[in-house]
């Protein structure tokens, strides 16, 4: 899934391109805080006048910029066309400072450098029109200094244009009064200052609590210019949902400050990098700030109304389109930052909450047919049905572009969710259905319906094209440039196929170093994507082929986790493994297959010190658990018959822990619980191995018993939503189903695996 957008205007200014502008045919809420304080701020929608007065009061209308209008420029000129339609002796006027002071304080209760540079203000008692300046040579307002008159003329009423200019450090100002010529009234000496604010009116209360008349104040135009020749409009290119990477932050679930497109991400290497998520962004920037710094918004595939993918991420942890690579970013934080008791879902929510700021906000379900009002679901988004009310602000900067003739979701059609989706906080608002959820139209980009992606707005276009296609084509590409007012004949694109179709990932936590090679003795940056400083290492094009992890200490010691990955299509497959440096020239490997499912095996030694951390993890949270049956289980001079015994008991053990652990609100003991069970489960495959002396009438027997368990448990737990009654009962039915798979052909691991899967059931009872 991916978002395009583009801020500005990218065309070559030649004398003066406006950077801010306002005519005041109305009430800009977005570049403006206007302040009425109880008198009269009107507009003339025929003129383009915004009219400042007030009757004898205490306190004067005031307005001040929100935005900076001078941002991003370095020569400039602010022209303003205004006039003093009556003057009295309280003055108001407009104002260029570093910042713009508060409403309604006290006259002269502020600091006057900060708020005032240059000034044109009106008022009688000194019977002129006067420019204030102070004289700033630094860019700190502090070192400010000399507050003076530099200009004086008598009352004029006629309209006026006042320009400021700052070429070369050097600021000037020039006034038109009328139809008279247009004369230099101030020329300053070197300032670095830059001021980034403009106010107008009067902010003042009288200190004294004293009613007077006011300077009325009328303003026609201001418009805020580079002076830069040749001068350059950045274009923005934010690109879409996982396309830009910061690895540390994704592996540490934080924002990080270095996000950037990696070279695997092929979508964005034609002319414009840019894609859709990025355009609700834009959107949203220019509705909460303001559209004073931005002459166009740009989007192409952008779900303004929301995306029915979303709902799969959002409900379902699922990720039903997409390009592998790209969605790779969430299963990989997902993976390195889920909490200890936590389920997925709830890990998505937390670290990527965006996917809610996407969901539609259409009618979309479908539930026995009839259409479920979206105004009805658990999980809304609000924040696209705010933007979407009031989208009139950003309606006329905007041109919205989307794909058409592409399969695209429509419907969703659900059903409600069973109790083990709840315990995994699944598909609250309804479970897709197991055939053909889905009800497609081609009026769509594959991933956007094109009403989303165009619909609200008056500019609009779409083309015949993918999501991908919306900025890799040539003829969308090519009116993108004419709406930036760019040369589409600029646009060259060369169809870059996807080939990522499944990745391998592996990340080490510390300490360590990671290395990972083939089986032809290639390794790390010559493999894959090798991230060392991370310890970070993937496959974008992974083909399934055996590979070797090593983690090698390099002078370091102590505890380490290495986490295995395979994401495709489908989903993602991981496995893990605990282990212990204990010396600093120790190297620890293990081999890695996925063959259906990813595995990750070491040698006897790494083996047994994995086995070894889970069980003082354990040991560590509940002494003396096993009831010295662990040692016996794992002597190799014990009986096998011993043995075994030693390794059923250890279930049921384990098994009243969780229980009690559950009770006790300890996931921390639960997750130690389960480490220990699959290791014991592991175990028992080493030491029962492949034999067949078990009756296949009592193996029948325990089957049989462990399906009547299964009838009973399924209806006890309906009502559950606990997250372990679930996690046990997805284990136990991953047991049963290998202990079912081998009946016939390896009956004494058979019924080990039926008992597991048996203790793992009572487990998911007891915890529900």
């Amino acid at each position: 899934m991916f978002f395009l957008f583009f801020i500005s205007n990218a065309t070559p200014s030649v004398v003066a391109s406006a950077n801010f502008f306002d005519d005041f045919f109305n009430k800009d809420i977005s570049k403006w805080d206007f302040y009425s304080n109880g008198q009269a701020i009107g507009v003339s929608t025929s003129s383009g006048v915004l009219s400042l007065s007030s009757g004898t009061t205490q306190i004067f209308p005031y307005v001040r910029s929100k935005i900076d209008p001078f941002f991003g420029l370095n020569n400039f000129e602010v022209e303003v066309k205004l006039r003093f339609p009556s003057y009295t002796p309280w003055g108001d006027g407009i104002v260029i400072g570093y910042q713009a002071p508060e409403n309604d304080i006290p006259g002269g209760s502020y600091d006057l450098k900060k708020a005032y540079f240059i000034w044109l203000w009106g008022q009688s008692n000194a019977n002129e029109l006067q420019l204030w300046v102070h004289d700033c040579p630094t860019e700190n307002y502090e070192n400010c200094v000399n507050m003076r008159r530099v200009y004086s003329d008598g009352v004029p009423n006629d309209w006026m244009i006042l320009k400021i200019r700052y070429v070369s450090a050097i600021y000037s100002v020039s006034l038109q009064i009328g139809t008279g010529a247009e004369s230099m009234i101030y020329t300053s000496t070197h300032s670095l200052f830059r001021p980034h604010a403009i106010w107008f009116g009067n902010p003042d209360r009288d200190p004294y609590g004293n009613s007077n008349p006011r300077t009325a104040l009328d303003i026609d135009y201001i418009k805020v210019s580079s002076l830069d020749p040749g001068a350059l409009k950045p274009v923005i290119i934010l690109p879409g949902s996982g396309a830009s990477w910061d690895f540390g932050a994704i592996l540490n679930g934080t924002a990080g400050t270095n996000w950037q497109i990696p070279s695997f991400v092929t979508l964005y290497k034609n002319l414009i990098d840019s894609h859709s998520y990025g355009g609700l962004v834009a959107r949203t920037y220019g509705q909460r700030t303001g559209t004073g710094k931005i002459d166009k918004i740009v989007t192409a595939g952008s779900p303004h109304q929301g995306l029915i993918d979303a709902y799969g991420i959002w409900e379902g942890a699922t990720i039903w389109n997409g390009d592998v690579c790209q969605n790779f970013a969430l299963r990989l934080t997902t993976r390195a930052n889920q909490r200890l008791g936590e389920n997925e879902l709830d890990t998505i929510r937390r670290l990527a909450p965006g996917f809610k700021d996407v969901l539609p906000t259409f009618d979309f379900l479908k539930k026995n047919g009839v259409l479920v009002p979206s105004a009805s679901l658990s999980q809304r988004n609000q924040t696209l049905i705010e933007l979407n009310t009031d989208k009139a602000l950003i309606d006329g900067v905007l041109w919205a572009n989307g794909g058409t003739g592409n399969q695209t979701i429509r419907f969703v059609n659900v059903t409600d969710r069973d109790w083990l989706d709840r315990s995994f906080g699944l598909w609250e608002d309804g479970k897709p259905i197991a055939d053909s959820p889905f009800e497609n139209t081609n009026d769509g980009d594959r991933a956007v319906l094109a009403s989303s992606a165009t619909n609200l707005f008056s500019n609009q276009a779409t083309f015949p094209a993918d999501h991908g296609g919306i900025i890799g084509d040539q003829s969308p590409l090519e009116e993108i440039f004419t709406q930036l007012g760019l040369e589409s004949d600029l646009v060259s694109t060369t169809p870059i196929a996807d080939t990522c179709r499944r990745v391998f990932t592996t990340f080490l936590r510390s300490p360590g170093t990671l290395r990972v090679c083939d089986q032809t003795g290639i390794c790390n940056e010559s493999l894959g994507v090798y991230m060392p400083s991370e310890k970070l290492f993937f496959i974008p094009e992974y083909d399934g082929q055996p590979l070797n992890v090593s983690v090698e200490a390099n002078g370091e010691t102590g505890h380490y986790r290495l986490d295995v990955g395979n994401i495709d299509e489908g989903g993602a497959d991981w496995d893990d493994v605990r282990g212990n440096l204990l010396s600093p020239t120790q190297t620890d490997n293990y081999a890695v297959v996925s063959d259906g499912e990813m595995t990750i095996a070491g040698g006897t030694g790494e083996e047994a010190r994995s086995f070894d951390e889970d069980v003082n993890s354990l040991n560590g949270l509940i002494p003396n658990w096993d009831k010295k049956k662990l040692a016996i289980a794992r002597s190799g001079s014990q009986s096998l018959h011993k043995r075994i015994i030693a390794i059923r008991q250890l279930r049921e053990l384990l098994s009243k822990l969780a229980i009690k652990a559950h009770k006790n609100n300890r996931p921390d003991q639960i997750e130690a619980i389960i480490d220990v069970w699959m290791d014991i489960d592991d175990l028992a495959e080493s030491v029962i191995g492949s034999g067949n002396t078990t009756k296949a009438v009592v193996l029948n027997a325990n089957i049989n018993q462990v399906e009547r368990y299964k009838t009973l448990a399924d209806r006890l737990l309906k009502n559950s939503s606990s997250y372990y009654a679930g996690t046990f009962y997805t284990l136990f039915s991953e047991r049963f189903i290998e202990a079912k798979e081998i009946r016939t052909s390896q009956r004494n691991l058979s019924l080990d695996k039926t008992l597991s899967a048996r203790y793992l059931l009572l487990t998911a009872l007891g915890v529900r």
